[in-house]
């Protein structure tokens, strides 16, 4: 297949498109930036999304499959500045579509969009669900809604198929495509552990989250390309399903770097005391399991990332 993945600097782009080649895929890679380190595979194709006109120049040829994956995905940023929120996560998203319809008419691509969990909200205690009904509190997740249901009504006309992934917390690596986002929990862990110095928590590191392996993801979005068809729409949780605590996951670096890891506490802050997704949807009609998910080949693959690109041993 012919497929285009959007994103192009972030890890979950750059993991998906080393993927999909590896699964002898034909892969267009869309991004703002063409100073990337990638397979020689992967053909780079410079655009903005938000930018509708130059989009329509860039893409030239049509595509089997699209993985819509950039966008902007800070809760806090998205509260204090809306508007770029839902110029990039939903404007830039009407503007990919306007422009894979002008390309080709006829060629009717599945389109998979990275979308969020917590579009469900966090007054939630038991996993949840596909069959919530939407609750989204902030820029972030309401942008994001706002792109699943242009995706759905589209795909209804039968121009494309629409799937939208409810993604949970990306960890771990692919090779040595690591994640740079340094506000993540386990980069951080990571960090504390190769440098010694604290990592800070909030209250007594009882917070639970989902997390899943990156390549898990891209298995995923592998899945869905080769079953879905236009027409169609879905919506998928993509999650380990297990919930895991910050204490458990500086335990597990601790255990798989062999280095202590340093707790500075503070105050607790108001959050929801766990959220987790039911990923079971997905596992049924994709025969998808994270089989990378648990905590102790997450932490490995970013642990080992992590020193392949800085020369560690």
């Amino acid at each position: 297949m012919r497929i285009l993945v959007t994103g192009g600097r972030g890890f979950l782009a750059r993991v998906v498109a080393c993927y999909l080649v590896e699964q002898g895929h034909e892969v267009a890679l869309l991004s703002r930036s063409v100073d990337l380190c990638l397979p020689v595979d992967v053909q780079v194709i410079q655009a903005d999304m938000r930018d509708r006109q130059q989009l329509q120049a860039a893409i030239t040829a049509p595509f089997d499959g699209v993985v819509h994956l950039a966008g902007l995905g800070n809760v806090r940023d998205s509260v204090e500045d809306p508007l770029t929120y839902f110029e990039v996560n939903t404007g830039g998203t009407l503007n990919l579509l306007t422009a894979l319809r002008q390309v080709n008419p006829t060629r009717r691509p599945v389109v998979v969009l990275a979308s969020t969990q917590t579009v469900y909200g966090s007054q939630h205690t038991d996993p949840m669900t596909e069959e919530l009904l939407a609750a989204p509190e902030q820029p972030y997740a309401m942008s994001k809604l706002a792109a699943e249901q242009i995706l759905a009504e589209h795909a209804r006309t039968g121009a494309i198929g629409a799937v939208s992934l409810r993604l949970v917390n990306l960890a771990g690596a692919h090779g040595t495509i690591r994640d740079d986002n340094a506000r993540g929990i386990i980069p951080k862990v990571l960090t504390a552990a190769a440098t010694g110095s604290p990592i800070q928590v909030n209250g007594d590191g009882s917070t639970v989250r989902d997390y899943v392996h990156v390549t898990d993801v891209a298995d995923a979005i592998a899945r869905i390309l080769a079953v879905h068809r236009f027409g169609e729409t879905a919506v998928y949780n993509i999650g380990s399903g297990r919930g895991l605590s910050v204490a458990e996951i500086i335990q597990a670096a601790r255990d798989v770097t062999g280095y202590a890891v340093q707790v500075e506490s503070r105050p607790p802050v108001p959050e929801p005391p766990s959220l987790v997704v039911d990923p079971q949807r997905a596992q049924e009609a994709l025969g998808w399991k994270p089989s990378r998910s648990q905590i102790e080949i997450i932490v490995r693959d970013a642990w080992n990332a992590s020193h392949s690109a800085t020369g560690g041993n």
